[in-house]
């Protein structure tokens, strides 16, 4: 090959410092860059969500309350402060081009300070959880406040996902990193074979650092992390209550989603599609069939649906529009468990119900478990948790609502107006369930 087939041509428009040779020292830094971010995530590792591996240990939490306090007030707000930096020092157009260290010596100061924040929050979780509690001693914790089982076990998990989240983002600033040390490799490996050339201008789009496992970026992750660690310091100060309905959130989804689903199911029923469109839709609730007879009890289903709805949102709206009179419930962490999971046990009832009236993919997982016996089963399960829950608000939650105490009558009756109302959607769902049991039975008699 003819020499100047060796040379490097450098336009006018590339960046005069991007074609200086990557001096020593800026490798070295950039090397120890990277070996502090895998110094960090590795600190986490341990409580990724996947490794089931990692105990609790036993400690009470009523030793730790000032420290934890002193965490949430300065040590949990700092850390934010500091992950906040990452995307804009890691910015690798500016990284790439800092020939002078300065940026990287930000990057090492910031590491620094991360190393010790992160030290002080690494032992908290397990702290924070006692397995030893009985279940005798969860149903009569109730004057425990803070230290109640429920909360504590709540905060355990909130700071274990915040743990998680921080080793997402270092290990992902870590695989960046390691990219700026590529860069300095490359530029290197250019000059020594070519040493009487000035290298090739090196722009950050040569190296694809966002080509990880990671979908979300820095950016993004960042804010996964800042995130996490602000729903655990919720955790540690909101009242009972709205740490009840964070569990909600996801019910009044799956009430929507499944509302969405009994539509398409009940309109394919009574227009079917015409055989030529068979198998051109996409895979999907809208692909499936209800089974023969089934029609009226998937309609019975939409008005027990959006009851349970509207019975999650008024109580959100009544909580989150106001200031409870008190930080503490004198539920205990049974009762307190039993309310936050009145939406789980709506979803799990309204899947089941779902899957006697239509078919469903049983290759898949979710799918594997055997279904009840009969739809009143499954409502008897369904009105069994309400009839807890409705009880719970109503004994131990409305009288901290500001008002209550004057007019305590409002939300309780609109409790009980609810009540009847679904009791009466459970009814006309059992009638349709009979009828659709009577059809089947008679088909097969036949």
């Amino acid at each position: 090959m003819s020499e100047s087939a060796n040379i490097s041509i450098i336009t006018p428009s590339e960046s005069t410092e991007s074609t200086k040779v990557v001096p020593e020292s800026i490798r070295q830094q950039r090397g120890l860059i990277y070996e502090n971010f895998r110094s960090l995530a590795e600190k986490f590792e341990q409580y990724t969500i996947w490794n089931r591996s990692n105990p609790f240990l036993s400690v009470d939490v009523t030793c730790n309350l000032e420290a934890l306090n002193d965490i949430r007030i300065k040590v949990l707000p700092l850390l934010q402060q500091q992950l906040n930096t990452l995307p804009k020092l890691l910015d690798p157009s500016e990284v790439l081009e800092d020939m002078n260290a300065s940026q990287l010596q930000r990057i090492i100061e910031i590491q620094s300070e991360l190393d010790r924040t992160t030290d002080q929050v690494s032992s908290l979780a397990s702290g924070l959880r006692r397995e030893t509690d009985s279940p005798a001693t969860r149903a009569d914790d109730q004057d425990s406040k803070e230290s109640k089982y429920w909360r504590r076990q709540g905060l355990s998990n909130k700071l274990r996902l915040m743990k998680h989240q921080l080793f997402l983002i270092f290990n992902l600033c870590s695989q960046t990193t390691k990219g700026f040390q590529l860069a300095s490799s490359s530029s290197t490996t250019r000059e020594t074979e070519n040493p009487t050339v000035v290298a090739a201008p090196l722009h950050p789009q040569d190296y694809n650092f966002n080509d990880d496992p990671d979908p979300c970026g820095i950016v993004g992750r960042t804010g996964h992390v800042v995130d996490s660690i602000g729903h655990a310091m919720r955790w540690m100060i909101s009242h009972e209550f709205i740490l009840v309905q964070e569990h909600w959130h996801t019910s009044v989804y799956s009430c929507d989603q499944q509302l969405i689903e009994l539509t398409q199911l009940i309109n394919r029923a009574l227009r079917p599609p015409k055989p030529e469109d068979v198998g051109k839709s996409s895979r999907g609730p809208g692909t499936r069939n209800l089974k023969k007879h089934a029609t009226p009890l998937a309609q019975s289903f939409i008005p027990l649906t959006k009851l349970s709805r509207i019975f999650l949102k008024k109580l959100a709206k009544e909580a989150l529009n106001k200031i409870p009179s008190k930080p503490y419930t004198n539920m205990s962490s049974c009762q307190l468990t039993t309310l936050s999971h009145s939406g789980r046990s709506m979803d799990s009832g309204y899947y089941d119900m779902m899957r006697f009236i239509a078919e469903y993919d049983m290759n898949n997982a979710i799918h594997e478990r055997n279904p009840p016996e009969s739809i009143e089963d499954i409502l008897c399960d369904v009105v069994r948790s309400l009839d807890s829950s409705v009880l719970l608000v109503i004994t131990h939650v409305i009288p901290l609502i500001p008002d209550s105490i004057s007019s305590p009558n409002l939300l309780q009756n609109y409790l009980t107006q609810w009540t009847n109302l679904f009791l009466l959607a459970t009814q006309n769902c059992i009638r349709a369930a009979d009828s659709y049991n009577a059809a089947q039975s008679a088909e097969t008699d036949e």
